[in-house]
């Protein structure tokens, strides 16, 4: 009977009151499914490929970690394949032009390049983390801020169904809005963890993570493979459950993300519309409804 009252909703054949009964339906039941697991956490290894011993390691972390991978480093190709035959998400750890004059990557993206060098570029690091599903940005501090390399961009990773991950490395980013823009499956950094590398710090991040993930529901959290942060999360991240928080993929937790953004999104609209709806009224179209479902 509810797939009859869905359709005749979107065929526009009941009344406004009962489609927003239905979606009201739907937005609960949805809310049922995501309140199973009290909170998601994401955390993504940044930096991988340079040292292939630390990289096996990193891959040896418990659970659904995601490891980012340096496309010109001399171990990105191995350590991309050993990921991914552990059954861990890989990505593109794509260098970007910065605003510190750090060093950067030869393959770097930066707004010299005209379109089509820089959507070569763009191929040429792809192509070298093999299993890679989505990018996020190694740097990027002033080429994330840049609307034209960045829609250049997000129109690239559209094409391949790449996800994109905004590391957010500058306040005045714009790489998320404009991925989000043109519906590509995104979302943004919350914390790096190890931006001080001593246990007592990154423990602190680590735990900011998992309050924002509990009152958000959802949280992404960055880190390197150094000794601390691995040691650190190696010990941490069994310890998850009994919190009542699941480890997944980044991929996974943005479109979870996504979809808890839209009900809420969606929720606020019906609000207003139940706001114009009276109960009598509601109570007689979905009569209507089921009386006619139970016709055909």
């Amino acid at each position: 009977m509810l797939k009859a009252v869905y359709m005749k909703s979107m065929n526009l054949h009941l009344s406004r009151a009962a489609r927003v009964c239905f979606s009201l339906l739907c937005c609960s039941l949805g809310n049922v499914i995501y309140a199973e697991q009290t909170a998601y956490l994401a955390i993504i290894i940044d930096d991988i490929g340079h040292n292939r011993v630390r990289g096996e390691w990193a891959i040896q972390l418990p659970g659904a970690v995601t490891y980012a991978v340096l496309p010109n480093s001399r171990y990105a190709t191995v350590l991309s394949k050993i990921a991914f035959k552990s059954n861990k998400e890989v990505i593109v750890h794509l260098p970007m032009e910065n605003r510190n004059r750090f060093p950067m990557a030869l393959d770097a993206l930066t707004d010299n390049l005209n379109q089509q060098e820089f959507l070569d570029s763009v191929n040429t690091s792809i192509s070298k983390v093999p299993h890679a599903k989505g990018i996020n940005n190694h740097q990027g501090s002033y080429l994330t801020e840049q609307a034209k390399q960045m829609t250049w961009l997000m129109d690239d990773l559209k094409s391949r169904n790449f996800f994109f991950l905004d590391s957010r490395t500058s306040p005045k980013t714009i790489a998320y809005k404009i991925a989000s823009n043109k519906n590509i499956l995104s979302g943004s950094r919350d914390i790096f963890l190890d931006n001080e590398r001593t246990t007592f710090e990154i423990d602190k991040a680590f735990q900011n993570l998992v309050r924002i993930a509990k009152k958000r529901g959802t949280a992404i959290g960055i880190g390197h493979p150094h000794t601390q942060t691995l040691d650190y999360l190696a010990m941490a991240i069994p310890h998850l459950e009994q919190q009542g928080i699941k480890l997944l993929p980044v991929s996974n937790l943005m479109a979870l993300r996504q979809i808890h953004d839209f009900k809420r999104d969606n929720f606020q609209q019906l609000e207003e519309e139940i706001k114009t709806v009276h109960l009598d009224t509601y109570l007689n179209s979905m009569n209507l409804v089921i009386q006619e479902d139970e016709i055909q």
